[in-house]
């Protein structure tokens, strides 16, 4: 700008003076002299990792010009894997300049169980769980302390007889797994061909002895109750 001085003599003269004048125009500096989001030090375009289940995390961003104002979004309500902090800069002029951040939000890697049950009953690791003789499958639920985690089951089909072993298998959110092995035992049929008592015509028989009818019986009555109940 140009402040012009006119000099006017008595006599008439006049003389005229130039002064120039400089405005500072408004700073268009939109630079950070820091940035760091959840305390490191990070560049525009950056990224970083936070632990799973970190909800927010907090972002410190010092402009250059003092006068220049700054805005944060995304930096909170943040989910599992990538999410995206923006520093939004502007300048006393009004020029603008957004930094991103990525921050990514680790996946679980909790394999842990709330509960184990075989047909209704807790288990643990490495336990054995009897069953009825005969039986060919088992209930088995597992509950999972991460809701982001999956749960396999086998071994619990197909059972025979005896030691039968199963398993569950724990996948986390990040994909490392656990696997819980335990037994489910079958119980044997019983071998047991004994007989608790044995009647002919309503008397006791003794083993090896014999029985004598009166002439021209045709049958007699045999009740033999066996001592396994499911023979």
């Amino acid at each position: 700008n140009t402040v012009v001085l006119t000099v006017t003599a008595p006599d008439g003269t006049v003389r005229t003076v130039n002064i120039p004048v400089y405005v500072t125009p408004l700073s268009t500096n939109t630079n950070l002299s820091v940035l760091k989001v959840n305390n490191v030090t990070v560049v525009d375009g950056g990224s970083i990792e936070v632990a799973n289940r970190t909800v927010s995390v907090p972002v410190t961003a010092t402009p250059a010009d003092a006068e220049s104002v700054v805005a944060v979004t995304g930096n909170s309500a943040l989910r599992t894997g990538v999410n995206t902090v923006s520093i939004l800069v502007t300048a006393p002029s009004g020029a603008k300049k957004t930094y991103t951040v990525t921050v990514t939000v680790l996946k679980s890697s909790n394999t842990a169980l709330n509960s184990l049950t075989v047909n209704g009953s807790a288990v643990v690791a490495g336990a054995t769980v009897t069953l009825a003789p005969r039986t060919v499958s088992a209930v088995v639920k597992a509950v999972t302390t991460d809701p982001e985690a999956t749960v396999s089951v086998s071994g619990a089909s197909g059972l025979v007889s005896g030691a039968n072993t199963a398993s569950v298998t724990v996948t986390a959110a990040d994909g490392s797994t656990r696997r819980v092995e335990f037994t489910l035992y079958v119980t044997p049929l019983s071998s047991d061909n004994t007989l608790k008592s044995l009647t002919v015509n309503g008397s006791a028989y003794v083993a090896d002895s014999t029985v004598e009818l009166p002439l021209g019986t045709a049958s007699v009555a045999v009740v033999a109750v066996a001592n396994d109940a499911s023979a």
